[in-house]
This record gives structure tokens, sequence and C-alpha cells, in this order.
């Protein structure tokens, strides 16, 4: 899809109309300088077409005198500016060639950006669904939870990064050959990932845990550990620490091995504990904050979705506090716990 397709999609302008435009035309917008004259030949232009100019932004004081100076296009001819296209960055200024050069100053607009010139603009008046659709800022790392109504921006608030030495892990797979173990639960999908990644590269194969039981936070875990062949023995019904101690009060006491996170829930191996289970855990990845968040305009965001404490604290890190006047969602109560230490309500 080209970026004049898309800009004028998420406006809702198209780019030909039978009332207004027989015609799309797109143009660059700063040609090489070295050019003797400009390839461009602003007198084919007219009023009943559509002029889409890519990378316009430095030189749109220039390109609108042009378009009305040579081109013969009216002043009042409509100008829809996108810049950052479908990002959650993006922005959007409807305006008109007369007052455009400003409209671009006032609104800080930089590259990259595009222009749409021409009378289909005005349907962006009736057309526009993206002002009424919920924007809904997603934090976590996981793709299977985009089942929300709405646009969705999903900006991970977490990076997760392999350890430099996983002899301790190691260490770990080898006593679970030798059936120290009981169970293995897994916390995270990257658990699941970096275990069988060490114990595939041991030169062992999953056979090696034939005899062993095992136990996932969540579905999306589960999942991940079904690109193994093995099928969780027990997946909690509230997708949390709290639901997967709960699930194992009904469970004979056993050995359990917990693969983990840097950060992740240090309390699950106190619960289980307490439940009567010897419980043995190891750090098998780090979770770290993203370097390239990117700036973000909170007045175009209806909801965000935290789904750990650990993308709370990247988030405030990042942008200094949780907005007001925004809907704001959580999955656990340990999340919910991080979130209640930055908002008032």
């Amino acid at each position: 899809m080209t970026a004049s397709s898309a800009g004028a999609c998420m406006l809702g302008i198209p780019l030909t109309s039978r009332n207004y435009a027989s015609k799309l035309t797109i143009i660059t917008g700063h040609e090489f300088s070295d050019k003797s004259s400009s390839l461009i030949d602003w007198k084919r232009f007219s009023n009943n077409e559509t002029i889409v100019i890519y990378m316009g932004v430095e030189r749109i004081s220039d390109i609108v005198h042009r378009l009305v100076n040579i081109s013969g296009l009216n002043p009042k001819t409509p100008v829809a500016v996108i810049q950052n296209i479908s990002k959650i960055n993006q922005k959007f200024i409807i305006s008109s060639l007369d007052n455009v050069c400003e409209d671009v100053r006032k609104n800080d607009v930089k590259p990259p950006a595009i222009f749409i010139v021409g009378e289909v603009v005005k349907y962006s008046d009736t057309l526009n669904w993206y002002k009424t659709q919920k924007k809904i800022l997603f934090t976590g790392i996981s793709e299977e939870r985009f089942f929300e109504e709405g646009i969705i921006f999903h900006i991970p608030m977490v990076k997760i990064i392999p350890l430099e030495d996983y002899s301790v892990l190691r260490g770990y797979i080898s006593r679970i050959v030798n059936e120290e173990f009981d169970w293995i639960v897994f916390c995270s999908r990257y658990g699941v990932i970096y275990f069988f990644k060490n114990l595939f590269e041991m030169g062992f194969d999953t056979r090696v845990l034939s005899k062993l039981k095992f136990a996932c936070v969540g579905s999306s875990t589960a999942n991940m550990l079904k690109n193994y062949g093995i099928v969780a023995d027990l997946v909690p019904k509230d997708e949390n620490s709290e639901g997967l101690v709960r699930a194992f009060e009904s469970v004979d006491r056993a050995r359990i091995f917990m693969p983990r996170s840097d950060l992740s829930d240090k309390g699950l191996k106190k619960s289980l504990s307490e439940l009567g289970f010897y419980v043995e855990e190891c750090i098998v990845y780090k979770n770290i904050i993203p370097e390239d968040l990117p700036d973000i305009d909170f007045s175009l965001i209806d909801e965000i979705i935290f789904t750990s404490p650990s993308t709370v604290r990247n988030f405030v890190r990042r942008y200094g506090k949780i907005p007001d006047g925004i809907n704001i969602r959580w999955i656990g109560p340990k999340t919910e716990a991080e979130v209640r230490k930055y908002i008032s309500y």
C-alpha cells in the first residue's frame, strides 16, 4: 500500500470522485537541488484532480505558490496534511492552500508527511472513520492480546533479552533429566523459549521430559509450549500468579522447577512453598525498557492497557506519569497494584 492510499484511508478521503476529481497525480515536493529546472509540469494541474505531494514539508511555501500562481488552483482548495501515517504519533490537519503554510508551522509538522490537495478532502468531514474509533495503547509484548474493538497501537513497554551465561539453567536441566523435579512451571512464553533452546543445545529433546508435568500461567504461555509438542497439564482460569497458586491448591505436593525473568513475580515461589511444594527457580531472560519508545500525543488515546508491573514502571519512566482523562486497564492484581501507585482514581 502506498503512503497516499494509506493516508487518504486514515482520513476517509477517496482519492478520486465522480463529483470532484477524475484523476490522481502523485508528485515529489523535494527534487534534487542540482536540477537546472523542475521535471514537474506545474501548468498541467487543474481544479478537477487530486494531487498528492510526497516529501513537501520543507518546501510547502514554494509548492503552494506554484499551485496557485502557475497551476491556477483556487487558494481555497482543501488540503489534508498527514504526518507519520498510521503510527501512534501520527498527526492530521485539514486546511486550504491559502492557510496550509501557517498551519504546518503552528502544528510543528515534520517529515515524513504527505499533502493531499483537492476537493476530495471535503469528504473527510463525513467519512473520517478514524476519529470515531476508540484508540487503545497496548503495552504488552503478546500480539495474541489483540482482541479489542477499536484501533490498537502496539507499543511494548518491555524488551526481552537473553542472558550472557546459561550455565545455571543448564545445571537445572541436568537435574531435570536426572528426575529431580516433578513439575515445570512456566510464567511466560519467553521462559518456554529459553528453556527449550538450552535443552536442545545440550543435545536433549522432549523425550527426557516425559515423566514431568507442566503448568503455565496463561493460555499464551500454554500455546507456546504446544509448539514444542507438549500440552500443559495445568492452566489456571485466572491467568495470573494468584490464579496459578489457587490451581495448585488441589495438586499433590511435589518438586517444582520454575524458569522466570529477572523481574517476574518473586512472590509466586513463596506462595507455592507455603502450600507445601518444594520450589526452585532460575532466571532465564531479562526484561528491560526499550530504548526507542516514541513520543506520544496522549490527547489522541482513549485507553491504555498494562499487562505487567514492568510495563507500568517503564511507561512512567519514559513518559513521566500515567496521563489523566484516559481509561486505564490492567491484567492481574499485581499490575493493578502497580498502576494504583501512579493514579488518583
